[in-house]
Parts: structure tokens; sequence; C-alpha cells
């Protein structure tokens, strides 16, 4: 399905008064914020702050990347937002800990070096 496809199918959708949201029993929502980042963004360089984000964001989409159950929503700025669950396959009783504790672990290792 194209993109195109999709907006089409969503404006039939709303046509109808129908909603497209579906419900996911067991789903989790990770958000990033980095403690810091308009201080360090400030006494360094814009190159500096760019290529801290981007070692620290392809290190998180790495991680997304090995586990088809994560999905990342959004980067904005110094934000990373992430879902798990959202697949409708629950033969998997992981809940995904190792990864989320990884991605976390990441998170500190870059920010101590920032720092």
């Amino acid at each position: 399905e194209t993109a195109v496809d999709s907006m089409r199918s969503l404006r039939d959708i709303d046509a109808q008064n129908y909603t497209a949201a579906r419900m996911h029993q067991n789903v989790t929502i990770l958000f990033t914020d980095i403690v810091g980042f308009t201080a360090m963004s400030q006494s360094c360089s814009p190159y500096e702050v760019m290529q801290f984000l981007h070692v620290l964001f392809s290190e998180f989409d790495r991680l997304v990347d090995l586990d088809s159950r994560l999905w990342k929503v959004e980067t904005i700025g110094d934000a990373f937002m992430l879902a798990a669950g959202l697949d409708d396959d629950d033969d998997d009783d992981d809940d995904g800990e190792d990864e989320k504790k990884a991605m976390i672990d990441s998170a500190r290792r870059d920010a101590e070096k920032a720092s």
C-alpha cells in the first residue's frame, strides 16, 4: 500500500465517522529526554552537539532494529520516542526488558562521555 493509498483510506474512514485507532493491551512507550542537554548545547560547538545526537540516536536505532517488537515513533531534537507491544503476536512471553535496559545503559554511557 502506498502513502497515497493510505491517505485515501484515512479520508474514507474519516468520511464514514470511523476511528482508525486500534486497542492494544500491552503497550510500552519510551520517551527519552537528555538531562542537561540545553546547557551542553550552549557550551559545545554545533558540530559537537550534532555528533553527540547522531551517535546516541544511531545506537538507539540499532537497538530498535534488533527487536521486531520495537517501533521508533519519533526523534525530535534531543528526544527519542519508541513503542513496544503494538504487534498482535503474543506468542513470546519476553517483555523486552533486556532491550529496554540496553537502550537505557547506552544512553547513560553516551551522556557520561559528553559531560
